[in-house]
């Protein structure tokens, strides 16, 4: 799958809690194509999965066009492939200022109704975990920079070899991906 960078994904965010079925045009999740394969679903699971796609394409957005986010990293069961009913959304934010980004109101704004339900502190990583109205749960992991330097440490090796997607890269992640698919690859 080829990384993205600086690219403006072609669907629009509109509205906090959207109708079922308002989801127009394609979305940047769909063309990069990281649903996995077309097994048969419910169609609960693909409204969840347009609220996913939703998700990822305004954060991919604010990415494109932020100063302060250097990279995005769509991880865990939706990077996979094997996201259900109960999964969240995670996505991993590169950030020179990670408290900065943490403290900002920017995800409630770009996605009106959202819900800041958890905040922690792993490390060096600043957990937001968001409900939106939908009730999908979206886990956004504000990072430094440097958890994508080499040699990776073994959490932020762990966090991408159980699969990611890079959404957005000005060059921080493409290493670090390179090096975990090159691991996965090899066994």
């Amino acid at each position: 799958m080829p990384e993205i960078a600086r690219r403006l994904p072609t669907s629009s965010v509109s509205g906090a809690c959207p109708e079922r079925g308002s989801h127009v045009g394609t979305s940047f999740a769909e063309e990069i194509g990281w649903w996995g394969d077309n097994a048969p679903m419910t169609t609960r699971l693909k409204g969840r999965r347009r609220e996913a796609a939703r998700v990822v394409d305004a954060v991919s957005r604010e990415a494109n066009v932020s100063s302060e986010i250097q990279a995005v990293a769509l991880v865990g069961s939706y990077a996979r492939g094997a996201e259900r009913m109960a999964s969240d959304v995670d996505l991993v934010l590169l950030a020179a200022d990670p408290d900065a980004l943490a403290a900002s109101p920017w995800f409630v704004r770009l996605l009106p109704g959202a819900e800041l339900v958890r905040s922690r502190r792993w490390g060096p990583v600043r957990e937001r975990r968001y409900r939106l109205c939908s009730g999908l749960f979206v886990e956004l992991g504000i990072a430094p920079v440097s958890w994508a330097d080499l040699p990776l440490d073994a959490g932020t090796r762990r966090v991408l070899s159980d699969g990611h997607r890079v959404l957005y890269d000005e060059g921080l992640l493409s290493e670090a991906s390179k090096l975990v698919r090159s691991d996965t690859a090899a066994r």
